[in-house]
């Protein structure tokens, strides 16, 4: 599947897609993109924001808050398809290959970047703002650098356990939209189930 993906820079706004979400994404997609989720799940992804029948990665100055209803119906979804005990071995060495790390990642960045009040308020002042001429691109935007700024202590603290240092600087950032629309506690639970599920000596860690 990664060899038929578009992963050029101008489909996914990203020069690494072998970190973060939109390579993942993309490489996803082709058998699970988001409008056949939402078939499944029977309800949108985003109650508002930028994307549309495919993600949007170009607004930088909105961004996606997601319904809390698909989040929840996902996480009934999930529970039921992790109950069977042959697709959690048949789907272990693709999560421990792609999304271990990654996944572990979302989790420690949770403890920084939910509520965390002074980086919501200055995030949303900033959205607020014009854009200057000069940070117009979205791959320099001022949201997304005045995201990784806030949290570019914790990204390094993370590279020197040998995490990737791209995403202990954008995990957090997630986690911050989240708060802001609503659906932090949704995602941890989605998160957690996961972990649970492919990766339980982690959180017995913790």
């Amino acid at each position: 599947m990664r060899s038929t993906a578009d992963l050029a820079p101008e489909s996914i706004n990203s020069w690494i897609p072998e970190s973060g979400i939109r390579g993942r994404y993309q490489i996803a997609k082709q058998v699970l993109s988001k409008s056949v989720l939402e078939s499944i799940i029977g309800e949108k992804a985003f109650l508002s924001g930028p994307h549309g029948e495919d993600m949007n990665y170009k607004s930088a100055r909105k961004f996606g808050r997601y319904n809390p209803r698909f989040l929840t119906s996902l996480h009934k979804s999930l529970s039921s398809l992790f109950d069977s005990k042959i697709f959690v071995a048949n789907a272990q060495a693709l999560y421990d290959s792609e999304l271990k790390q990654y996944l572990r990642t979302y989790y420690l960045a949770y403890e920084v970047g939910a509520n965390n009040q002074e980086v919501m308020d200055g995030y949303m002042a900033i959205l607020a703002t014009e854009p200057k001429k000069y940070s117009e691109s979205v791959f320099l935007s001022e949201p997304s650098y005045f995201l990784q700024e806030s949290f570019r202590d914790f990204a390094e603290s993370l590279e020197a356990q040998g995490y990737n240092v791209y995403e202990g600087v954008v995990c957090p950032g997630f986690w911050v939209r989240r708060s802001i629309d609503g659906t932090a506690d949704e995602f941890f639970e989605l998160l957690t189930l996961a972990i649970n599920t492919f990766d339980p000596e982690f959180l017995s860690s913790k």
